[in-house]
């Protein structure tokens, strides 16, 4: 539907005077450039045109650098940024905004002499739409994103950033999706995301990353990738139907996820040796999936709520997983293979079940139920 209503508008624009556009396009190729504050702002109300919209494109070759774009659109709402930096220590700043708006569809003539025939053409007098891409190449560069609106299509925002020491800050509010890749050492993200039908993805690469998102609203769904040393993950739900998902593969890293509302689903998967994990869900009807493969692991659930489930599965020596239940039919599974390994399970109130299986020399295991 999105495809097809831009491909409308794409033809209206050649059919329609009614359509109306601001464009930018900058280059600045050498160091210590800055755009200042570039901004686009589209005529409000009655005012301006019937569908219009925010480009803008910046470029930069150099180190010190900083491209900033300001976009505001008022009846279309439809503002698009993309940003390529290459060097080092350079910045990107993206602001976007939309407002509340809605469409409708009229038949308009492709030219103005009288036999030329007509066509539906979309008004959308305000789609809610804020893009943004950015890439830098370097080291030691910082991209920040805020986008506000985007209730209908949504706002998406993509990163790439390729170096050291690299960072990067997403926020959006409304039905939002953020992707962002990031290669090389000591590289950070932040995404905050504020709404309904949110999505995060964060791929990293390297060593000490690290990721946090906080996602308020419902349907949200954040997934995490880290390759690497010493990489830490936390992320933070509020809402509904939230997922989580959280892979890390290397030595020493760790994840926090937190989950506050009905139907959460969170999986941890740990590949090396000293991770930590721990998992804090309130509501009903959640999971939490924890594995962990190496030594020295450290895992905890926490649940509050019915009909909860856990299972945490680990490999290695002298892993550590607590498990905390508080609620009615709810199912703790523990799988431990190695040696001087400890398990905790603590239930509470009726119907609960719990199951712990351990494989090695030196293992303890504890069990406290209560149905009250």
């Amino acid at each position: 539907m999105r495809s097809l209503l831009l491909a409308g508008t794409a033809l209206a624009l050649l059919a329609s005077p009614a359509y109306a556009f601001n464009i930018g396009v900058i280059g600045q190729f050498g160091n210590y450039n800055t755009t200042g504050a570039s901004s686009q702002q589209d005529a409000p109300g009655i005012l301006g045109a019937l569908n219009s919209g925010n480009i803008a494109t910046g470029s930069s070759t150099g180190d010190y650098n900083r491209l900033q774009v300001n976009q505001k659109a008022g009846n279309w709402s439809l503002n698009t940024a993309e940003g390529v930096q290459v060097g080092n220590r350079n910045t990107q700043y993206t602001n976007q905004e939309t407002s509340n708006g809605s469409g409708y569809f009229a038949n308009e003539k492709v030219c103005p002499q009288w036999w030329c025939p007509t066509i539906l053409v979309p008004h959308a007098t305000n789609l809610k739409t804020n893009s943004a891409w950015t890439a830098q190449i370097g080291n030691d560069n910082y991209s920040y994103t805020f986008q506000r609106g985007g209730g209908g299509p949504g706002n998406y925002s993509g990163v790439l950033q390729v170096g050291w020491a690299n960072g990067n800050a997403v926020f959006q509010v409304g039905g939002s999706s953020q992707n962002t890749l990031q290669f090389g050492l000591l590289n950070g993200s932040v995404t905050g995301q504020f709404g309904y039908g949110n999505k995060a993805q964060t791929l990293q690469l390297g060593v000490l990353n690290g990721q946090v998102t906080l996602q308020v609203g419902n349907g949200n769904r954040a997934g995490t990738t880290q390759l690497g040393v010493l990489n830490g993950s936390a992320t933070f739900q509020a809402g509904r139907y939230n997922e989580s998902d959280t892979t890390q593969i290397g030595l020493l890293n760790g994840s926090v996820t937190s989950q506050v509302g009905v139907g959460h689903d969170a999986t941890t998967t740990q590949v090396g040796l000293l991770n930590a994990s721990q998992t804090d869900q309130v509501g009903f009807n959640n999971e939490a999936h924890t594995t962990q493969v190496g030594a020295f692991n450290g895992s905890r659930t926490d649940q509050v709520g019915a009909n909860n489930t856990a299972s945490t599965t680990q490999i290695g020596t002298f892993n550590k997983s607590g498990v905390n239940q508080n609620g009615g039919n709810n199912t703790a599974s523990v799988m431990q293979i190695g040696s001087g390994n400890t398990s905790e399970v603590d239930q509470s109130h009726s119907s609960n079940w719990a199951a712990v299986g351990q494989v090695g020399n030196g293992n303890s295991v504890s069990f406290t139920q209560s149905n009250w």
